[in-house]
């Protein structure tokens, strides 16, 4: 039998014989003393969309992610780009092993569930880690699955075929594009989130038709938060972090008459205050972040408060 991660293949022999010559120690954590290996974790960096003003990311996966990282207590690093990695995706991360090693893992889903592989529960977060019963586990999934799939593609849809010109104005997005940025999100953007949306099945529907099953989906994200402070209760999950990256898109991008925003602060306030509520604890630093003006080039931080 083989353990399998990606590209990375341990038989169990190996995994024993690496356990086992590992220097040990032991660690009392207030529930008893437990043993902890001396194996530095590995370092996570974060390759995602030049900031923005507003709302930092024009990303929800890649605000998902840090925002994971945030609640896991994992320190990152990050390198802002306009370079799409592995599956043509932003963001992505590289783990690096003590040994010089790169992981390379795209998209939101995965890199999620490969930090949980990777860290666990040994995240700095402070005992805040929710765990899910398998039904709640059942809803995570189903709601996460409705945002990505579905509220996401129709705002998208909005903002980049019909409202491209009033967002490249919103985000200062021609001042922190090159030249080849600035011609595809203006000329070849629109054009390719038509399609994308007529892929979907979703283009024979009329634009106002597509805003009331946005909304539709906010409204039953609403009802199920209900008066919680988080989706599952007191602790943030996985499922607020994905939440929050796709409310960010649509209450923080100052685009006048956006259908979503106009919903959600006419009949979901909850939905708003869950949104800031969440950006408080996690975003300490969330006006620095959307304050810095991306160049051309490539950039990084250390992604912390």
């Amino acid at each position: 039998m083989n353990f399998k991660f990606d590209s990375v293949r341990i038989s169990n022999k190996k995994f024993a014989t690496m356990a086992a010559a590992a220097p040990v120690t032991t660690a009392d954590t207030g529930a008893g003393v437990v043993a902890k290996t001396n194996i530095k974790p590995k370092r996570v960096i974060v390759h995602t969309f030049h900031p923005v003003p507003h709302v930092y990311s024009i990303s929800p996966f890649g605000i998902k992610v840090e925002s994971f990282l945030r609640l896991r207590g994992i320190p990152y690093e990050t390198v802002h780009t306009s370079k799409f990695g592995p599956k043509g995706k932003i963001p992505y991360v590289h783990l690096i092993g003590g040994d010089g090693a790169v992981e390379v893992v795209p998209d939101s889903n995965v890199i999620v569930g490969r930090l949980e592989e990777e860290f666990g529960g040994s995240g700095g977060d402070g005992g805040r880690r929710q765990e899910l019963s398998p039904e709640e586990s059942a809803v995570s999934h189903a709601l996460v699955r409705m945002l990505e799939e579905h509220t996401a593609q129709i705002g998208f849809y909005y903002r980049y075929s019909l409202r491209m010109s009033e967002l490249m104005r919103a985000l200062n997005l021609r001042e922190s594009m090159s030249p080849v940025g600035r011609t595809f999100f203006v000329w070849i953007m629109p054009a390719v989130m038509r399609m994308r949306t007529a892929a979907r099945g979703l283009s024979c529907h009329s634009d106002c038709e597509l805003a009331r099953f946005c909304c539709d989906d906010l409204r039953a994200l609403s009802d199920y938060l209900g008066d919680k402070k988080y989706l599952f209760g007191h602790a943030a999950t996985a499922a607020d972090c994905a939440a929050f990256g796709h409310l960010a898109q649509f209450l923080y991008v100052p685009i006048r008459g956006y259908p979503p925003a106009e919903f959600l602060r006419a009949e979901c306030p909850n939905l708003v205050r869950y949104a800031e509520r969440f950006r408080s604890e996690f975003w300490g630093d969330w006006e620095d972040k959307c304050g810095r003006q991306a160049d051309a080039g490539e950039g990084g931080d250390d992604g912390r408060p």
